[in-house]
């Protein structure tokens, strides 16, 4: 017991699997091991996605043979893995690693007079159902700084002596200068007074995990542009989403009608859809009078979307993301009360 480097004895995970209460109580044996061995939500997708459905905790669930596998990988993983008892008289170090779509952090300590100098003490993740439908990669980074600092107040009393963002210097310094958010994840629970660094140490886990990416490129314009106006609008008795422009050439109005089914919301993201898709190839000022939908356009560029029940909402979201982040052209989005003098549809 009073080895420092802990490794599991030889284990099997519970496969006794027939309604929700026994799928919660795998996931709950998974979960308390998951931060010390550093299982991912990558690692469990199919067993994850076990959980929509009835909420019924005695409704029936079945393990699938994609389940099953996950469970064997999950039992190999923690059997060949292994985390470390912290060492008092060293400091504290994080790193946030990952790709966007799965960020996490590694709280770890550096022991140089090791043969192996890393020592894991804990894996961060974030929560599988998050509190925000559209994530923006900073937001992530934040979220995990944040839960980190807050774990190792309550593990150690200790704040961390540094923190690796793995963001290169151009962006590192945009990001200290435009994210609110960086900030107050930094600032946040008391002044952070360690060092912010830029990459991590040499280690190979390190090589294996670095994938984060951040480009300070953006096509949302904080400015009114000169350039093409166009209007998006919704009717709700007739279901008719439409935009509308004056085209520069003819300066008469122009108008897209399509009737879509659903709610307000759907009908003027559909609407929102098809600019962006007619006008991919020139900057435009988009106007809406939905808040909704202003904010979502707004923060849409390279951000992640969490899955969302209504499977029409979660399909126009998603190209919405995809459209915005590959776009090159500049954009703007206004939010107006009423449209009172466009032509009526």
């Amino acid at each position: 017991i009073s080895e420092r480097t802990i490794r599991p004895q030889k284990m099997e995970v519970s496969t006794k699997v027939n309604n929700l209460h026994d799928l919660q109580q795998l996931l709950g044996e998974i979960n308390w091991m998951r931060p010390i061995f550093g299982i991912t939500n990558n690692d469990i997708p199919a067993l994850l996605d076990l959980l929509r459905g009835d909420t019924d905790i005695k409704s029936p669930r079945t393990l699938t043979p994609e389940v099953r596998k996950e469970l064997e990988q999950v039992t190999g993983a923690i059997q060949k893995r292994q985390a470390n008892r912290f060492v008092e008289s060293l400091p504290f170090e994080l790193a946030v690693l990952g790709e966007k779509e799965q960020f996490h952090g590694l709280i770890f300590q550096w022991d140089s007079s090791q043969r192996d100098s890393l020592l894991i003490i804990e894996w961060i993740f974030l929560p599988y159902r998050r509190p925000k439908t559209i994530l923006t990669d900073l937001e992530m980074a934040t979220q995990i700084i944040i839960k980190a600092r807050t774990r190792l107040l309550k593990m150690a009393g200790r704040e961390f002596s540094v923190i690796h963002l793995p963001l290169k210097k151009d962006y590192f310094d945009w990001v200290m200068q435009k994210s609110k958010d960086m900030l107050i994840a930094l600032l946040a629970l008391a002044s952070y007074t360690g060092q912010v660094n830029i990459g991590c140490p040499a280690h190979t886990l390190f090589n294996e995990d670095l994938h984060f990416k951040f480009s300070t490129k953006k096509v949302l314009s904080r400015v009114l542009l000169d350039a093409l106006t166009v209007f998006t609008d919704t009717s709700g008795r007739s279901h008719k989403s439409v935009m509308t422009w004056v085209d520069p050439k003819t300066q008469s109005w122009e108008m897209d009608v399509s009737v879509v089914e659903g709610s307000p919301h759907i009908a003027e993201l559909d609407a929102v859809i098809r600019a962006f898709e007619k006008f991919h190839y020139r900057p435009f000022n988009l106007v809406t009078d939905s808040a909704y939908v202003a904010g979502v356009v707004a923060r849409a560029e390279n951000t992640v979307l969490q899955e969302v029940p209504n499977l029409a909402l979660y399909h126009l979201l998603s190209k919405l993301i995809e459209l915005i982040s590959r776009r090159e052209q500049m954009f703007y989005v206004m939010l107006t009360k009423s449209h009172t003098d466009l032509p009526r549809y």
